[in-house]
């Protein structure tokens, strides 16, 4: 089954950085702090310690800046944003977009969106990434036709990424259900306890939206 696939894809990763802890590109923090249920007092402490052996990487307060808004912490999720500029990789770019988003400052995740769109048009760009910006822009029927674009092939990333925060807000929705099931996935999903909306369990609800 996908979920299966989903947790072994972490499990390996896991694995590595307990076989090498220097291995520690920041994506993987961050999915291991929505995907396995972990406390976000611990996750964001091995956050803080990323950071301070990368102090003039962005990629890492970005990270950092994204775990802090959501266990609530404001004021540093803030701090760390604004070490947040600089040169980096499409992941990071996205996930900035969605830090300052979160912010109350969608400016980033709106010019984004709006360059990615123009440069589908003539080389690959992920659809989760795009379904995700347009989901923290309260953009949910754009979110799920970039889920669904080229015969669902953005759905096929959410074998790893299904539990993402940036889909919450149209986890409820019949389409994003629909999807889930034909990928044998979870509709209900694992939080790390202690973030801004309490308990991190999750449940689909039949027939609503958010």
């Amino acid at each position: 089954m996908a979920v299966n696939r989903s947790e072994d894809a972490l499990q390996e990763s896991k694995t590595t950085k307990e076989l090498d802890p220097l291995v520690e590109p920041p994506q993987d923090t961050l999915r291991f702090a929505e995907s396995l249920g972990e406390d976000f007092n611990t996750v964001i402490a091995a956050a803080e310690a990323a950071r301070d052996r990368h102090p003039e990487d962005p990629r890492y307060h970005i990270v950092l800046g994204l775990l802090c808004a959501d266990a609530g912490r404001t004021a540093d999720a803030r701090r760390e944003a604004e070490f947040s500029a600089g040169r980096v990789d499409n992941w990071s770019q996205w996930n900035r977009g969605l830090l300052w988003a979160r912010l109350g400052k969608p400016e980033e995740a709106q010019k984004l969106a709006a360059e990615w769109e123009n440069a589908a048009r003539t080389e690959y760009i992920s659809p989760l990434w795009m379904a995700s910006l347009y989901s923290e822009l309260g953009e949910n029927e754009l979110a799920l036709d970039w889920l669904e674009r080229n015969h669902g092939e953005g759905a096929g990333a959410l074998v790893l990424d299904f539990q993402l925060r940036t889909c919450d807000s149209i986890r409820r929705d019949p389409r994003f259900r629909s999807i889930l099931e034909r990928m044998k996935l979870p509709a209900d999903v694992k939080r790390a306890q202690g973030g801004a909306t309490g308990d991190r369990s999750i449940p689909a609800e039949s027939g609503s939206k958010i």
